[in-house]
């Protein structure tokens, strides 16, 4: 098929789309514009075909002033089946060719079914594309039958090709972000442009990806992005990092390591060539740890890009040294952040001692708790949820009251929510309603220390 194509587009012949077995010499050719797809029969001039891509249906157009109308497909399928089906239309027939819909064009003898699939949305993406002057790999190897240097069978080659789509379609995407997908020269894969589409800085990662092929490509660096292929095979063989689908993980985080710290990738190959040279290591090695080093010296330097240094001369002591000393600032600054909540803390439950409560000739009174350790051992004996409330207490959204048996007032009892100045929440052990002479006293000690009573709540 994709042999036909080349020498009809060398020879300026009509491109041969579909040749029935049981052909009859006749030749029926498409042509395509927006809304409808026009075929021909060459032996009969007084009518036309139409697809309308909208309905789905065939129309028929008659030349001697007929009414037009539409038909069943079924009434066209005998002629359609003994055809020869033509284009002279390159880039109709590479969007044929790529129709989701087709896997094998020998087994589509019915039109509608040969045609349809163009009418579907991921298909005229493609067209869409192509006619704003991106090239897409996928559609330019419609003209190779060597892929990858593997000649595959034509049913399997089609049918991983064209398993993927285009998600979005130009109009669809910043015009910023367009202009630069339309400079670029190269053919673009149909994963390069969801991933333009999807992140618009993917696009500076992929040239990065390019540049560093390019290095690959040469005699003096061809040995730098080696990883070995199979861990599990007893054989040492290698294979490329950066120019092949298997290390996607890695590629990636190389890629985002180098554009988030916008480093040149030509300091990058020879700084490479330098550690393999004289530290002995390689690429993955830079991926587990050029960023930890990076990312050390970025925090060191005051988070400023123009003081740090990108590429030491001794690569893993350097980046162990940094590191190291990472790891005791952040140690140091959370003993730091805990002394400074503990103290916060201090404060916090002190500001509370005045709601204190120990009235004479009362069975009851209340305890105010001196740090977050008693509101810890008073959820543990009460068996309920009050020690999960220490970090909202922190935060000063809350607090909590013991209300005590003043004979035993060492002993948890009940258990009193304060937030906002009301008295909202009280319960016993796992979780107890308050009798009458509970409530009592907690409403004496809301007006005593001004607090409002939220009785529902205590019910």
């Amino acid at each position: 098929m994709t042999q036909l194509i080349r020498e009809a587009i060398e020879n300026n012949q009509p491109i041969q789309l579909f040749r029935s077995t049981n052909n009859d010499g006749s030749t029926i050719q498409l042509t395509h514009d927006k809304k409808w797809i026009k075929a021909v029969k060459d032996t009969d001039t007084n009518k036309e075909y139409h697809f309308d891509m909208v309905n789905g249906k065939f129309f028929v157009h008659y030349s001697n002033n007929r009414q037009d109308k539409y038909v069943k497909t079924s009434s066209i399928t005998q002629w359609w089946n003994k055809s020869t089906i033509i284009t002279y239309d390159y880039k109709f027939a590479k969007l044929i060719l790529f129709n989701t819909r087709q896997r094998d064009f020998r087994h589509y003898t019915n039109p509608a079914r040969f045609i349809a699939g163009l009418s579907n949305r991921s298909c005229a993406r493609f067209e869409q594309w192509e006619a704003i002057g991106v090239k897409i790999v996928e559609l330019e190897d419609i003209l190779n039958d060597v892929n990858k240097g593997k000649i595959m069978q034509r049913g399997d080659y089609y049918r991983n090709m064209t398993n993927q789509k285009i998600y979005k379609a130009p109009n669809e995407i910043e015009k910023d972000l367009l202009n630069v997908i339309r400079k670029y020269n190269t053919p673009l894969t149909i994963s390069q442009i969801n991933n333009f589409c999807a992140n618009s800085y993917s696009f500076k990662q992929h040239q990065m990806l390019q540049q560093l092929i390019d290095y690959e490509k040469q005699d003096e660096y061809s040995d730098l992005f080696l990883v070995r292929k199979n861990s599990y095979s007893r054989r040492f063989e290698y294979e490329s990092m950066i120019s092949t689908d298997e290390h996607q993980w890695d590629k990636n985080r190389l890629l985002e390591t180098l554009e988030s710290y916008n480093i040149d990738i030509d300091r990058f190959v020879h700084y490479l060539r330098q550690l393999k040279d004289f530290e002995h290591t390689d690429i993955e090695w830079i991926c587990d740890n050029y960023n930890d080093f990076l990312q050390a010296e970025y925090t060191l330097r005051g988070r400023k890009y123009s003081k740090m240094e990108k590429y030491p001369s001794n690569l893993v002591q350097t980046h162990h040294n940094r590191t190291s000393v990472i790891k005791d600032i952040e140690r140091e600054r959370q003993r730091l952040r805990n002394e400074e909540q503990r103290q916060k803390d201090i404060q916090i439950y002190q500001s509370y001692q005045h709601l204190s409560y120990k009235p004479r000739n009362s069975k009851y009174c209340i305890v105010v708790p001196e740090n977050a350790d008693d509101i810890v051992d008073e959820g543990v004996r009460m068996n309920h949820c009050v020690g999960g409330y220490i970090g909202r207490i922190s935060k000063e959204e809350t607090f909590i009251v013991f209300m005590r048996i003043q004979e035993y007032d060492d002993i948890p009892f009940i258990t009193v929510e304060i937030r906002d100045g009301i008295l909202c929440t009280a319960l016993g052990k796992n979780n107890r309603r308050l009798d009458t002479e509970e409530k009592e006293f907690l409403q004496k000690f809301a007006k005593k220390r001004n607090l409002k009573y939220n009785a529902y709540q205590l019910v």
